[in-house]
This record gives structure tokens, sequence and C-alpha cells, in this order.
């Protein structure tokens, strides 16, 4: 696998005085009735530190959905109740 930064995105450009949609409140309010907001932020990580982490996630995908298929039944019953 290429490091990320050998991949052909360009890099992002948005003005800095208008929030991009990523950062915009969602329709969804907290307890108290304040909308909540996420805030999403990439962090672009290659070499060897990236190819560890891509190790570890596919790991961590791999163990979920062996965990998904062990227990599909059950997830489908509850589903269906």
């Amino acid at each position: 696998m290429p490091p990320i930064s050998e991949y052909p995105f360009p890099e992002p450009q948005l003005p800095l005085d208008e929030p991009p949609e990523r950062e915009r409140a969602w329709t969804s309010t907290d307890s108290a009735g304040h909308p909540l907001r996420v805030t999403v932020e990439y962090i672009l990580i290659d070499g060897e530190a990236g190819e560890a982490l891509a190790r570890r996630q596919a790991a961590a995908i791999r163990r979920a959905l062996q965990w998904l298929h062990a227990h599909r039944d059950e997830l489908q019953s509850e589903a269906g109740a």
C-alpha cells in the first residue's frame, strides 16, 4: 500500500469565513435542547506509523465482523422484535 501522501487527492480549499458542511450543527438536540455539533478532523499518517495503524484498523474491523457473524441470529431476532 503506498503512503497516503502519494494518493492523488488535491488539497482541500475551503473559505476561512464559512464553516464547511461537516462543522454545521445537526438537527438533533441534547437533553437541554441545545443543537448537537460534530466536528471531524482528519490526520494523515504515512510511513511505518501509517502501516502499523492500517494493520491495527484491519484487525479491529476483522474482529468486529467476526463478532457480528457469530451473533447474527441474536441480532436478527432483536431487529425483528
